[in-house]
């Protein structure tokens, strides 16, 4: 299994801190099911701003930017942590 760390209003739009999902699937295709299950805010083909304008994505600790991006893979074990992007000025 997988494990998915959520922050933020992820906390509330999934009403869940951890969740635990199936391993052996992307970054993407865990996007796309979490769409399924909670709607718009996981959209990874979201328009105008795609998911990498939304969302800061991390692997064991690693943004998924310094590995394969959407397509990296998520095994057994790993920790996907979800966080809002934030910006401020």
């Amino acid at each position: 299994m997988t494990t998915v760390r959520y922050f933020g209003p992820f906390r509330d739009v999934t009403k869940l801190h951890v969740e635990e999902v199936p391993g052996g699937q992307t970054v993407r295709g865990l996007l796309k099911v979490l769409e399924e299950k909670y709607g718009d805010a996981f959209s990874p083909a979201e328009k105008p701003v795609p998911v990498s304008g939304r969302l800061i994505l991390l692997v064991n600790g690693r943004h998924i930017q310094h590995l394969d991006g959407l397509d990296t893979r998520l095994e057994d074990g790993d920790v996907l942590s979800v966080f809002p992007l934030i910006g401020g000025g």
